[in-house]
């Protein structure tokens, strides 16, 4: 090698060393000193590039279904058994509703007998007889019921002279005299006073109508009764009062006594 070559290549030695020694010198740029390198991105089929999003996925956990073991005789025979008796009382409580009715006592004119709050319990499907407790819807007040014993039956004589309402059994099987000779009235007779309007619409009847009834209240100076608003009829009645089911017991047969 020559003096020339050796001094050229010593040159361009130095001045690398020197172009390095500027470089490391160079201050680095703090984007450049915290950028990280980024990461290759799958393209989409549209050619765009997405960053996937992370999804949360809710599993619902489905119950275990347990295998019931099966009924024995005695278990299937027990549920048959149960079915059978729930069946029955509804069919009787049917039956029983479909019979009988309730109410509630409301009033003095039926005392001693009832009670104001007295609980009574009526068939609905019993004639009345005499001397018999019913409730009915009076003429005059359709959403009312009253309670009243049954003195005079259809086809039993009457009399009517003034207010004076005279009534005979029939089961005596006598016959009420003319007015001119009540002095000797048939044993069994029973005379009351009636409204003036009740007279006359009994004026010109010598028994009573059929499908109609007498009624008075047992507290007679206390009852607006037949005395008042006269006969009723057999489609007014709700039916026969066969018990006090509240308060219990104390009636000792006064519901069908002669009062």
């Amino acid at each position: 090698m020559s003096v020339t070559q050796s001094a050229v290549s010593s040159k361009k030695r130095i001045q690398k060393k020197s172009q390095t020694r500027q470089a490391m010198a160079q201050p680095i740029s703090p984007r450049q000193q915290h950028t990280p390198r980024s990461k290759k991105k799958k393209p989409t089929v549209g050619g765009s590039v997405q960053t996937p999003k992370r999804m949360r996925v809710k599993v619902k956990k489905v119950p275990k279904m347990v295998a019931s073991a099966p009924q024995t005789v005695g278990q299937r025979v027990s549920r048959y058994r149960d079915t059978l008796i729930i069946l029955s009382l509804a069919v009787l409580l049917g039956l029983f509703f479909f019979r009988f009715g309730t109410h509630r006592v409301d009033g003095r004119s039926m005392a001693p007998t009832f009670q104001t709050n007295n609980r009574i319990l009526f068939n609905k499907h019993q004639l009345p007889v005499r001397y018999a407790i019913v409730t009915f819807i009076p003429a005059d007040a359709p959403d009312d019921s009253y309670v009243k014993r049954v003195i005079g039956l259809p086809g039993d004589p009457l009399l009517v002279d003034g207010t004076a309402l005279y009534l005979l059994p029939k089961e005596t099987g006598q016959e009420l005299p003319v007015i001119e000779e009540l002095s000797s009235l048939p044993d069994g007779t029973i005379k009351l006073t009636v409204s003036e309007g009740v007279a006359q619409s009994l004026t010109n009847l010598t028994e009573i109508p059929p499908d109609q009834y007498f009624v008075l209240g047992d507290n007679r100076n206390h009852s607006t009764d037949s005395r008042a608003f006269g006969l009723i009829r057999q489609d007014q009645i709700e039916g026969v009062v066969v018990s006090r089911y509240y308060p219990i017991g104390g009636l000792e047969g006064q519901i069908n006594e002669r009062k």
